[in-house]
């Protein structure tokens, strides 16, 4: 039950616009709405001891397929920096950006531009 209120979450707190991404949406303020979130739905969510609170807030997941459905969908954001895309979806470094992407889908966002770009 946890995950499913967890997956409804971010369309609670933002509706259905992309104003998540944003930087100024930082932790406290998400993790506001996270705990308002679960006072209306009556759920007490607990996270495993071996799960970053930081990624559960964060929806590094949500993040990454957000900017590589961008590239799939849109081939001029294969022509932009990986600086450009990572604040694109809300990371307020490239190197965090890069980290999570290569944590994610283990590559680096450049390799992944590089490989799209030959198969086009």
């Amino acid at each position: 039950m946890a995950k499913q209120l967890l997956l409804r979450l971010p369309q609670f707190v933002f509706g259905s616009s992309n104003h998540f991404f944003q930087r100024f949406y930082t932790a406290f303020i998400f993790l506001f709405f996270f705990f308002a979130f679960c006072i209306i739905n009556g759920a007490a969510i607990s996270c495993p001891g071996n799960e970053n609170i930081d990624q559960l807030i964060h929806h590094e997941t949500s993040r990454i397929n957000y900017i590589i459905k961008k590239l799939y969908e849109h081939p001029v954001y294969r022509e932009y920096k990986i600086t450009y895309l990572a604040e694109e979806c809300g990371y307020v470094t490239p190197r965090v950006f890069v980290n999570a992407f290569k944590q994610q889908m283990g590559f680096t966002p450049s390799y992944f531009v590089e490989q799209l770009k030959a198969s086009a």
